[in-house]
């Protein structure tokens, strides 16, 4: 593990930051998870079914985006220890910290198009190189089963076209990981930075793996359970126990140990301020301590 980023401290400020918001804003997240909750208690499809499920699920989802733009910023403030206790109680929809969740959001966004983009790209390219292997061998590419697949490519050819794909696959983990610091990036630099924010990675790929996991860790939970929703697996009170935990679980672990950690990551990488960086105690960037992200 990378002394810039050592993987026991880092993980420390992860659960840190959970303790603050079980300590300090326990009562209005639990009071943010009841959108939430609502919203997972209905079936998928539900907003199809009417206008009274139409009015139900739209208007579920218009109090929960604000709700948890707000909730998103608290998190990122409560890592960065902004604000005491007293304030916390008067300030829920402090517009500092809706700002920031919004630019969470929209980083977050164009985070998942760009990889939709780099995987669509990818997908082009190896079957254009399929088709023209295809060529070469006289055959046009017709996709028609694994059968069809190897007598149009042949052995050699399918093992240049897994090699391509696995290859292109290869590539968009380097992606991923590059702009892995966007959403912290845009928290507390003050915009939205997609691509902008590779310059705090650089070098710092293989170092980011096990913290990079956690964010693909909570995208397949999530996958997992709107594809168990939608297939019917689980139902009755078993579904509305799951969903429960499901929500309390995000809410209260996922997103406060996550904000935490990649806290402390952009503490840690970010260039330290001009006028911070004559201060022996300066935490805005060269990791010397952990400052301002600590209790």
């Amino acid at each position: 593990m990378s002394q810039e980023l050592p993987l026991g401290p880092i993980l420390a400020a992860g659960f840190a930051n959970v303790r603050r918001v079980w300590g300090k804003v326990r009562v209005p997240f639990a009071l943010s998870m009841i959108p939430s909750i609502a919203l997972a208690l209905l079936p998928v499809d539900f907003y199809k079914q009417g206008v009274t499920g139409a009015l139900a699920f739209w208007g579920t989802l218009i109090v929960m985006l604000p709700v948890s733009l707000v909730m998103t910023g608290l998190v990122y403030g409560l890592a960065a220890n902004e604000s005491s206790p007293q304030e916390l109680r008067f300030r829920l929809f402090y517009r500092k910290w809706l700002s920031m969740g919004w630019r969470h959001l929209i980083s977050s966004i164009m985070v998942c198009l760009l990889l939709v983009f780099y995987a669509v790209l990818v997908l082009f390219l190896t079957l254009v190189f399929a088709a023209v292997i295809a060529y070469g061998r006289g055959h046009e590419l017709t996709m028609d089963g694994i059968p069809a697949i190897m007598n149009e490519l042949g052995a050699v050819g399918v093992s240049a076209v897994l090699l391509v794909a696995g290859l292109g696959a290869l590539g968009g983990v380097w992606l991923y990981l590059r702009v892995a610091l966007s959403q912290v990036a845009s928290v507390y630099g003050g915009g939205v930075r997609v691509l902008s924010s590779a310059y705090l990675t650089k070098g710092r790929v293989l170092a980011l793996v096990p913290f990079a996991s956690i964010g693909l860790v909570y995208c397949l939970g999530f996958l997992i359970a709107t594809l168990d929703r939608k297939s019917g697996g689980v139902t009755g009170l078993s579904k509305i126990l799951l969903n429960i935990v499901s929500v309390i679980w995000t809410v209260f672990v996922q997103i406060p140990f996550s904000a935490g950690v990649f806290a402390s990551i952009y503490q840690r990488l970010k260039p330290a301020d001009k006028e911070d960086s004559d201060r022996p105690d300066s935490a805005l960037g060269n990791g010397s301590n952990d400052g301002v992200f600590t209790d």
